[in-house]
């Protein structure tokens, strides 16, 4: 956990760094001061994951958050006046984030008060509509700038304490067998903000974890392998067995999983020990390579953010990391995944995706396709079945026409429902191995005068996939791209 925030820290002094650069090349008078405050910052983030901290140091470490509160505050002014006579609205949104983000700092460190933050850690190899099941979860609590809590719990032990009555997702109660909702199974919508309300109010029933949290954080298993990527295998002796990138699924479904039964410590305590010594690898990691990690997990949705404080949830959505399912555009689609079957299927199912968008003088006709393959070998020695509880997000007013598994027609298999300013379209099917499956869904929205846009949301912890999109209107227009995060088309 000291780990994401110092990547957040520094990712906020790198940003602040850029800025500065920009402005020096527009000769701006008080470089000079701006250059200073960037260099402090760099021992700041220093003295915050020291150990043990001097008077002195505090003092320093508060002395510079407010130079640097001051300052991006300037910064941010001087860049939206010069916005009006240049085209500096990129310039703009950054200066005006870290200005935001700096006065954000204090509150985070735990300035005064504790700052509790929960991590969630997300298995995307079972995936879920929130990012994946929630195996585990990290408790971090910081007082003055320094981190006095550092643990990891194992989901079953917080799950074996929730006494009271959670009413669970429909496709939980329905495929899971599981009448009750537990924490484990909370996180079933794709709007990260949601999950993490409906978590906190698990948390709050346990007397040990009731507490205020300045900040919950999802990770997936993806963003895990590509940081193992940067800080190299971690051998962990204890348990006689090496971590890389490359082996990690593979190791701690073994480690973890096969060899995990109720009661056990041992998930905890390897992941506590996995986490103890990536703490001190990612301290060799090269700033740029901390602040590259950082954008990439954010923006493919494998790192989230929520806050119930209002002014750091506005900055998460800012840097585009709050996971929210929401759209300004009048047409926008989201394929979502459930993977129902309790098992890890999702490492080794392959997903294409099409979608066909043909407008008329009245109404836009949307048919999005996507087709499953179960990867397993029908001589594999475990014939797992690939359990998909889908559902595809629309805008409201969307009426469905046709639905179709493997070409047969299924429309009364699916449930719509409303979802805020969604259409939700809904359907459950089985993929066995050796076999793929195709779920068509089309579906009539009304038509929109403006200038056709489509907003495509990337599930949170959502693997890659291909998507080919196919407009016809009054011109007809073909684009193929690899969903890793949200997309834009326009049709000209």
């Amino acid at each position: 956990m000291r780990k994401t925030l110092r990547n957040i820290l520094i990712s906020l002094i790198l940003i602040f760094i850029l800025t500065v650069q920009l402005v020096f090349a527009l000769g701006y008078p008080f470089i000079q001061v701006f250059s200073a405050a960037a260099t402090s910052q760099e021992k700041v983030a220093k003295l915050i994951f020291k150990n043990e901290k001097t008077s002195e140091d505090i003092s320093y470490i508060q002395k510079s958050i407010s130079i640097t509160q001051q300052q991006s505050s300037r910064l941010a002014i001087f860049t939206r006046r010069l916005s009006a006579i240049m085209p500096l609205r990129p310039a703009v949104f950054i200066t005006d984030t870290i200005a935001t983000a700096s006065l954000q700092l204090p509150h985070l460190l735990g300035e005064g008060q504790e700052a509790n933050i929960v991590l969630l850690f997300l298995n995307n190899y079972e995936l879920r509509p929130g990012g994946g099941f929630i195996g585990s979860l990290g408790f971090v609590t910081l007082k003055n700038y320094s981190i006095t809590r550092f643990e990891v719990q194992d989901v079953y032990e917080i799950d074996g304490q929730i006494t009271r009555h959670h009413e669970p997702h429909y496709a939980v109660r329905k495929y899971l067998n599981q009448p009750n909702e537990f924490l484990r199974d909370s996180n079933f919508s794709p709007d990260f903000g949601k999950n993490a309300q409906k978590i906190l109010l698990h948390l709050s029933d346990l007397s040990a974890y009731d507490k205020v949290y300045v900040a919950t954080i999802g990770i997936t298993a993806t963003a895990f392998e590509h940081l193992l990527r940067l800080t190299g295998p971690i051998e962990l002796t204890d348990y006689n067995t090496t971590i890389s990138g490359s082996n990690f699924f593979t190791t701690t479904q073994r480690k973890i999983e096969t060899e995990f039964f109720p009661g056990s410590k041992q998930k905890r305590s390897i992941l506590q020990s996995l986490g103890n010594v990536m703490r001190q690898r990612i301290e060799e990691i090269p700033p740029l390579g901390i602040f590259d990690y950082l954008s990439r997990s954010v923006k493919t949705k494998n790192l989230v953010l929520f806050s119930l404080n209002p002014q750091l949830q506005n900055l998460f959505v800012m840097l585009g990391s709050a996971g929210g399912q929401t759209s300004t555009h009048d047409d926008w689609v989201m394929p979502v995944d459930a993977n129902v079957g309790v098992n890890k299927m999702d490492a080794l199912v392959h997903k294409t995706m099409d979608l066909r968008l043909l407008q008329s003088d009245k109404i836009f006709t949307h048919t999005f396709k996507s087709i499953y393959t179960n990867t397993i070998t029908a001589d594999a020695a475990e014939k797992e079945s690939y359990k998909n509880y889908f559902q595809l997000y629309t805008p409201n007013g969307a009426l469905l026409k046709t639905a179709l598994l493997n070409g047969m027609a299924v429309n009364d298999l699916v449930t719509t429902s409303q979802e805020g300013a969604n259409t939700v379209f809904s359907v459950y099917f089985e993929t066995p191995p050796a076999t793929s499956t195709a779920v068509s869904l089309t579906y009539d929205l009304p038509h929109s005068s403006k200038t056709p846009r489509l907003h495509f949301q990337k599930q949170i912890g959502a693997k890659p996939s291909p998507l080919t999109v196919i407009y016809k209107g009054a011109t007809t227009k073909v684009e193929q791209r690899l969903i890793e995060s949200d997309e834009v088309f326009s049709f000209y």
